[in-house]
């Protein structure tokens, strides 16, 4: 019985050396070579000292290290990440080379997995934008195009243990088409803080100057102007605004206490039930520092250019503290 056990333990060490080594050869090709010799030669020396004994006909264990070496790498295969095209304006993506979507030269590619050949999609961020494929047509989203962009970065956890994951990004166009991306990129990440840091960059200039002008500026449910930030039927002049951040998937706009014993009772239940949210279900948001408590929060994925709205807020909170300062003899 023991040897047995021993004989199917090592055939299950050995197929998980030959699916690691298989999804990391270019790391560790060696990997892949020990876990193909070990299914090889292991069942064959087995079969040909313990047959009888391990009451498993020798046949059947010459086929299964036949067997293995191929299935194994075969599964691997089928769900698998393409490898990203070269960078040269000269590649081709979607029938056209880069250089002819007209979105200047190519920065990055970001790819999805494949499963039996299907998906395998391919981004392309250039200077300009990023080519995408959007319901099965490929098309081009010019970075000077955009007029919204939206993010939901999601962490669910269950008793501490993370049971999901989102991120996703999505483009409103001036037309009005929206055209979204997720994780089923790899590094996601990295092109969605592009996009909001290209679309912030664009759009900042004409948000200075419509505060400047008086007017009001509309991100969503969060609105502000000089006076005061608004979220939803809720509304708070700058003077009182200790800050305005991203905690949790949340914009947080925080007012200052008004006293040290109101700021200690808020600020310990905030503590409490952000980390009692950590440990039984989504995180809601802590506050890592200042000096205020919380005044309005509202989902992130509800707020459009969420980079945007962080800079203009800590301008305006910038100026109307050093305004205040000033006012108080720099102190």
């Amino acid at each position: 019985m023991l040897k047995r056990k021993l004989l199917i333990g090592s055939l299950l060490v050995g197929v998980a050396l030959m699916a690691i080594g298989a999804s990391i050869t270019t790391v560790t090709p060696a990997l892949y070579v020990v876990g193909f010799v070990w299914i090889w030669v292991v069942p064959l020396i087995m079969a040909g000292l313990y047959a009888k004994e391990l009451e498993f006909p020798t046949g059947q264990v010459v086929l299964l290290g036949l067997f293995l070496p191929g299935i194994v790498p075969a599964i691997v295969a089928a769900w698998s990440r393409p490898a990203p095209p070269d960078r040269s304006p000269d590649t081709k993506v979607y029938g056209k080379t880069i250089r002819e979507w007209g979105l200047g030269d190519p920065v990055r590619t970001f790819t999805t997995k494949k499963l039996l050949g299907r998906g395998g999609r391919i981004l392309v961020q250039a200077a300009d934008g990023f080519i995408c494929e959007d319901h099965g047509a490929p098309r081009t989203v010019p970075w000077k195009g955009i007029t919204e962009v939206y993010q939901n970065l999601l962490d669910q956890s269950v008793n501490g243990v993370q049971t999901a994951r989102t991120r996703s990004y999505t483009a409103v166009l001036a037309d009005g088409a929206r055209v979204s991306f997720d994780q089923r990129y790899g590094y996601v990440e990295d092109l969605g803080k592009e996009l909001q840091l290209k679309v912030a960059e664009a759009l900042l200039p004409a948000a200075v100057h419509d505060i400047e002008q008086g007017k009001s500026l509309s991100f969503g449910p969060v609105a502000l102007d000089r006076s005061s930030i608004s979220v939803k039927d809720k509304n708070l002049p700058w003077e009182a605004v200790a800050d305005v951040t991203l905690d949790s998937g949340y914009v947080v706009v925080s007012k200052l206490a008004g006293n040290k014993a109101e700021y200690a009772a808020k600020r310990t239940g905030e503590i409490a039930a952000g980390l009692l949210t950590r440990i039984s279900g989504t995180a809601t948001p802590v506050l890592s520092a200042g000096h205020g408590v919380q005044w309005a929060r509202v989902l992130a994925s509800s707020v459009p250019n969420l980079l945007l709205l962080l800079h203009v807020s800590q301008g305006i909170l910038s100026f109307v503290h050093a305004t205040e300062r000033i006012r108080r003899g720099g102190k």
